[in-house]
């Protein structure tokens, strides 16, 4: 990752870094030239493809599978060659970073659909002054609803100790992953000065609960608004938070609180993606998946699944058919 003055941080690109974190086997992860997980791609249109950009958060990123494995890539093998499907994904990215990047960054790119892709886990946490890291943008809604942006700090000796010495070395990379996160009170340390991107999700009470929907609703009103002044069909695919999955299965029993927390927060947000035209919910696939004794979730509560990525993707392309639809007027063939 490298600083980034409007979301906080980036994908450094070009670079290539060993995975060992929810995989059986380390494999190599190679970022391209703007920072994605993803093979080399242009932002400028150089052929007559139907191009789709997938904004998102890890689950988009997909570090845990070949890059030609994520949902992502797989859509745009089963759409065919008049196609281009571009991972736009990055760990530690929010809601918040996705209304960032859709104002600021999106435009770099030449799209005819954009998916934003919503991982209800933390994805509303994550830029929420609450709950955020201190290198990230955050948000928080005042008494009036009024949004306030807090964007992230400048870079400092900290950041760039961050971006330029722990990201450089392979051996403060392997202990930082191993060996501190069995450390709370150095995770909460980290956290607070932007080492870390994640947020610190905790049961909110239920006036926090109503300000990270206020934000939230904030933020997919900009998104909506942006697209469509731009022209461009927005399909939003909402990835289930496997806690409530899995007690929802009976594969485990979650603490009640928790359990309030996050339905609460999935009622929230199924409220405000009603003003949305195309929103396609894995929930109930994933569950079907689940009951066919199929994993989804690693470990049932990590990352996407070789096979997961799979589902989602055969629940995606559908939606991407329709929205090229009604973009171009065109019904485009579905590949092989």
């Amino acid at each position: 990752m490298t600083y980034d003055p409007v979301l906080g941080f980036k994908g450094r690109g070009g670079v290539e870094t060993i995975w060992t974190r929810e995989v059986d086997t380390p494999h190599i992860v190679r970022l391209n030239m703007h920072g994605f997980h993803d093979r080399p791609r242009t932002k400028a249109r150089v052929d007559d493809r139907i191009r789709i950009g997938f904004v998102g958060d890890s689950f988009v990123e997909a570090y845990q599978v070949p890059v030609d494995s994520s949902f992502c890539s797989l859509a745009g093998s089963q759409l065919g060659d008049q196609f281009e499907t571009i991972n736009l994904g990055l760990h530690g990215y929010g809601l918040g970073s996705h209304y960032l990047f859709t104002r600021d960054r999106l435009s770099e790119w030449d799209l005819e659909v954009v998916v934003l892709t919503l991982f209800l886990g933390n994805d509303l946490h994550d830029n929420h002054a609450r709950f955020a890291s201190a290198g990230v943008p955050r948000f928080s809604c005042d008494a009036l609803g009024v949004l306030h942006h807090e964007p992230p700090p400048p870079r400092n000796w900290l950041i760039l100790f961050r971006d330029e010495v722990l990201a450089r070395s392979t051996v403060a990379r392997l202990v930082w992953r191993r060996v501190l996160p069995s450390l709370p009170a150095f995770m909460q340390m980290a956290r607070s000065v932007g080492f870390v991107s994640t947020p610190s999700v905790h049961v909110a009470s239920r006036k926090v609960r109503e300000d990270l929907l206020c934000v939230a609703g904030h933020h997919l009103t900009e998104i909506r608004a942006l697209l469509s002044k731009a022209g461009l069909p927005i399909v939003v695919l909402v990835l289930p938070d496997p806690y409530l999955l899995n007690h929802e299965l009976r594969l485990h029993e979650g603490r009640p609180d928790l359990l309030e927390d996050r339905r609460e927060i999935r009622l929230g947000l199924d409220r405000l993606l009603d003003a949305f035209p195309t929103v396609v919910r894995a929930e109930k696939v994933y569950k079907q998946a689940v009951r066919n004794g199929q994993d989804v979730y690693i470990n049932k509560s990590g990352h996407l699944t070789l096979s997961g990525h799979r589902t989602t993707a055969d629940l995606i392309v559908p939606a991407l058919i329709a929205a090229v639809s009604k973009s171009t007027g065109d019904v485009p063939s579905e590949g092989p």
